[in-house]
């Protein structure tokens, strides 16, 4: 049996190959005969082949211009190599090997025998896709590789190159027809013949016993063979003058740095002469000052930049603030105030616009301090030429804040002074800026440090429950002089209530509404009650005798902005740690019922609370634990106040 070789190159459709999709010549019902030897992503295989090779071209190279990103990328948009070559094998034709018959069978059989060498036979060409089809007409081979040469002398050490890779598999170029790339595809039908055999196939060469040719028809053949030859010949000297051209790029790359470097060591030595004649220039201008070929004359200002500079009188305003309005800071506040007044009256220069102050207030931020504030728009509207202050601290504790004021202060017409006593510093002189930056940061700083330790210091008493948090809006309750939490009877009246009321069924609006149509007060002597106002009386945990610390926090110093604490800090739960309003039975229905949402229904007809009873004690300042009564009350009603407030039993 004699059967020809078929040994084509293909386009090499990967996805055809792998049966991502079906031409018409193929029949779905026999792919699964197919068989797929390897199936590599081919950008997986250029990172495997040539990675190593890239990064040692790259880490030689000294400019950026000359570095290759990706080779795959290169190779695929380049033109002088391809990104990989396909052949194909067959045996026969479809006529006497056809793929469902014996005969094919036995060609599918030889092929796959072939392929099993092949990549052995040639380890410069890396077959990342082989794929044998038996769902077309005749058995056939399809076998895609990447040709690859390794220690190259030019560009990458391992690159891509088929005359390379055939030329280091033995194959060396002669004469145009008999090229590495001839020479190979006839040692593989020589192998893939020797396979034949073993399988009683023998290779029938055409044109080897051919019949007796005409002249013409025989010099057509001749023809025919000189353009194939030709063809290739052309082929393998665009490969040379790729890397001709290859070498040339470089070289015209070389060429341009050095160019470009030799036009910076021009301007160099431009710079360096320019640099030295005006130099000289300097010189001899000075030597002709001082041998008097040249006069100048300096002309003096008539006016001082700042207005208490030149001023007869000048317009002062002081600044005294504390942060607190304790007694010791009171002290501190007063002591301020009165200094200013003595230096201002005791200098017949000054007159006094104002005393500008802020008491209590933090420094942390301009927002509160409404005194600093006037001060500034006094300053703005031309009434101040001058202001002091005790110290940088006094003036502000926030480093934008101080240096905004000022700098607003120093770009009015005419600018304004800031004369800070302690430092001994004014803001007149410019070269006193960069000490009062440094001063402010230093003021910020202290301010954040005594933030840090007194909350250090809350959180250590929130942690052994000795706390004292405010009950200032906490109806019910109030401290007496000692800091105790006590019980306010009248007050408690109210939130006891509220729980009755919204256990009776009653919803957080309709109890604020009761609470408004009766005139009662809310927490914060409203004179309207909101459905969050009874909601938050409903959940906290106070009324049982319990305190949770640190339900919220201080984000920032600077703002004193208070946020939730969602699991953020730690919190202490501390248990009968005060009288109690509500028993805990009670107070924990209610969460009960706060939780599942299911108020409001099947209530009863919510009872006014008695009026009488609704009275208030002063929490806060000089009269506080005093009883704030109704004048309109008769003396029974005020003896059942009395007895409320002794926590008697009424009649």
């Amino acid at each position: 049996m004699k059967r020809t070789i078929s040994f084509m190159t293909g386009k090499g459709s990967l996805n055809h190959n792998s049966r991502k999709f079906h031409a018409k010549n193929t029949d779905p019902n026999r792919t699964h005969w197919n068989v797929e030897y390897c199936n590599e992503d081919i950008k997986d295989v250029y990172h495997e082949l040539f990675d190593d090779a890239l990064k040692r071209y790259n880490d030689k190279q000294t400019r950026k211009d000359r570095k290759i990103d990706d080779y795959y990328e290169k190779i695929r948009s380049g033109k002088q190599e391809k990104l990989f070559h396909e052949v194909i094998l067959q045996i026969g034709d479809k006529d006497n090997m056809g793929s469902e018959t014996m005969e094919g069978q036995l060609a599918a059989k030889i092929l796959d025998e072939y392929m099993k060498g092949f990549q052995e036979r040639n380890p410069t060409l890396r077959v990342f896709a082989a794929h044998l089809h038996l769902d077309e007409a005749t058995p056939h081979l399809h076998i895609d590789f990447i040709p690859y040469v390794t220690g190259s002398k030019r560009g990458l050490d391992t690159r891509v190159s088929l005359k390379q890779a055939l030329s280091s598999l033995g194959f060396k170029g002669g004469s145009r027809s008999e090229t590495e790339l001839n020479q190979w595809v006839q040692s593989e039908k020589e192998k893939l013949a020797m396979v034949m055999r073993e399988n009683e196939i023998e290779w029938d060469q055409k044109g080897t016993h051919e019949p007796h040719l005409s002249v013409l028809d025989y010099k057509k053949k001749v023809r025919e063979q000189e353009v194939e030859e030709l063809t290739e010949h052309k082929n393998l000297l665009e490969h040379d003058l790729h890397d001709i051209s290859e070498c040339v790029d470089e070289i015209q790359k070389e060429k341009e740095q050095a160019e470009k470097e030799r036009d910076a060591v021009i301007k160099r030595v431009e710079k360096n002469n320019k640099r030295e004649q005006e130099k000289k220039y300097i010189q001899d201008t000075i030597a002709q000052n001082r041998r008097g070929e040249r006069k100048g004359t300096v002309i003096m200002p008539e006016r001082k930049i700042y207005a208490f500079q030149d001023a007869k009188k000048i317009r002062v305003g002081a600044y005294c603030r504390v942060s607190t309005a304790e007694e010791a800071q009171v002290g501190s506040f007063e002591m301020q105030v009165q200094h200013f007044k003595s230096v201002i009256e005791n200098n017949p220069n000054y007159e006094l616009v104002k005393i500008y102050s802020d008491e209590g207030v933090s420094g942390t931020s301009v927002e509160r301090r409404k005194g600093f504030q006037e001060m500034m728009t006094d300053a703005e509207k031309g009434k101040l030429d001058l202001i002091l202050t005790k110290s940088i601290s006094r003036f502000g504790r926030n480093i934008v804040d101080i240096l905004t004021a000022l700098r607003k202060l120093s770009n009015l017409s005419p600018p304004v002074a800031v004369n800070f006593e302690s430092e001994g510093i004014n803001t007149s002189d410019g070269k006193n800026k960069l000490v009062i930056s440094i001063l402010s940061a230093l003021a910020e700083l202290e301010s954040q440090q005594k933030s840090i330790a007194i909350k250090e210091g809350i959180r250590y008493r929130m942690q052994e429950g000795l706390y004292k948090f405010s009950v200032h809006n906490t109806i019910g309750y109030y401290r007496d002089y000692s800091g105790r939490i006590k019980i306010e009877p009248a007050e408690a009246k109210i939130a006891q209530y509220i729980y009755e009321c919204f256990l009776e069924g009653g919803s957080p609006q309709e109890i604020a509404d009761f609470l408004t149509e009766q005139g009662i007060r809310s927490p914060k002597n409203m004179e309207y009650w909101k459905s969050a106002t009874v909601r938050s009386i409903l959940s906290n945990e106070k009324y049982c005798g319990n305190v949770l610390y640190q339900k919220t926090y201080s984000k920032d110093y600077l703002t004193h902005k208070t946020v939730k604490n969602n699991e953020v800090l730690p919190q202490y739960f501390w248990e009968n740690n005060h009288p109690a309003i509500i028993n805990k039975k009670t107070w924990d229905k209610a969460q009960e019922l706060l939780s599942s949402g299911k108020y409001g229904k099947n209530k009863k007809q919510i009872v006014k609370l008695n009026k009488k009873f609704t009275v208030s004690k002063v929490k806060n300042g000089v009269l506080r634990g005093f009883i704030l009564i109704d004048t309109s009350w008769t003396k029974e009603e005020r003896d059942i106040v009395i007895k409320i407030l002794e926590n008697k039993e009424l009649d």
